[in-house]
């Protein structure tokens, strides 16, 4: 709820204010407006990484989306350099609901549903349980056999919920706003061994999609609705590129946790649980997590297209750091 109220007090006029405020014209700094609070924790990273060392970059937090395209709709570009201001949002679902498309050389949009799903890759998974749970002293073979066990039970995870995600683009095709936090996946997920399966109460779609329906407190689809969708969603991919990033995210941190636990059957070299070095939840996992990854190709020809061709272009003048 406070979170709701700061993002109702953060209209797009109070933020292109704040940016008018942070702007100084002959500062070596770069700009730019993302959706959330988790958001930088991501961006900033790999934005310092690809410009140069004298230049910093600054981000404000819109508080949605939708805030961040009003505002991106108001900048004069004949007063403003617009490679030196970028805008970044998560794609969402507007592949199956936005009637109006937004584009821009400046503006990033996720290739795939957010920043989360980007993250949660096979190769962060590996470094955040080497780095995070101490499961390091592993060889090359018993790390092939953790990728390959985790993209498996990705993969059936990912296929269990595409049924979900169909009802969701129903529900947003409706106009609901209902908040998606709200479907626990601890209902309806279960680890069995160090496999990921259906709690059996929600094996059937029906069960399964009347529990997410009661939980949004949203009317359950017809089943020839919500496969009709379905056929949709997998028709692009949603299944690998869709599938709610926090969702995802959910089960790159519960899986980890589990190999911590069953290291000893991974790993020759280790006969008891490592020591964690820290604890990994839902509110700090963007945090740990995202500055483990590896940037995207179509977020680093972004910032080499915006934010680097910006720089080298005004590398002449004399421009003061930050």
């Amino acid at each position: 709820m406070l979170q709701v109220h700061e993002n109702a007090l953060l209209s797009s006029n109070t933020i292109y204010h704040e940016f008018l405020l942070a702007y100084k014209e002959m500062r070596k700094e770069v700009y730019g407006f993302v959706e959330g609070k988790e958001d930088p924790m991501y961006y900033v990273g790999l934005i310092e990484n690809r410009i140069p060392s004298e230049w910093s970059v600054r981000l404000i937090r819109s508080g949605s989306k939708e805030k961040v395209l009003d505002v991106f709709g108001q900048f004069d570009w004949n007063r403003f350099d617009n490679k030196r201001i970028c805008f970044f949002v998560d794609r969402d679902l507007s592949l199956f609901t936005d009637k109006e498309e937004h584009a821009g050389s400046n503006l990033y949009i996720t290739d795939e549903y957010s920043l989360e799903n980007q993250i949660a890759t096979p190769g962060t998974f590996i470094r955040t349980i080497k780095e995070i749970y101490g499961v390091s002293n592993i060889t090359a073979d018993e790390e092939a056999v953790i990728v390959d066990k985790f993209n498996k039970n990705m993969d059936i995870f990912c296929d269990e919920l595409v049924s979900v995600m169909a009802q969701i683009v129903i529900w947003r095709r409706n106009g609901s706003r209902a908040c998606l936090d709200n479907i626990k996946l601890n209902d309806i997920f279960i680890f069995n061994n160090d496999n990921i399966v259906v709690r059996e109460a929600y094996e059937n779609i029906e069960n399964r999609i009347a529990c997410v329906a009661d939980a949004m407190n949203e009317p359950a689809s017809e089943l020839d609705a919500i496969r009709g969708v379905e056929e949709e969603f997998r028709a692009i991919n949603g299944k690998e590129r869709f599938i709610r990033g926090k969702y995802v995210l959910w089960f790159f941190v519960e899986y980890a946790k589990l190999l911590h636990g069953q290291a000893q059957n991974f790993c020759s070299k280790i006969n008891k649980a490592p020591k964690v070095k820290v604890s990994l939840g839902k509110k700090n996992a963007m945090a740990i997590i995202g500055p483990r990854a590896r940037i995207p190709d179509s977020l680093a020809k972004f910032i080499d297209d915006n934010y680097l061709c910006y720089i080298q272009s005004r590398g002449h003048e004399l421009i003061f750091s930050s």
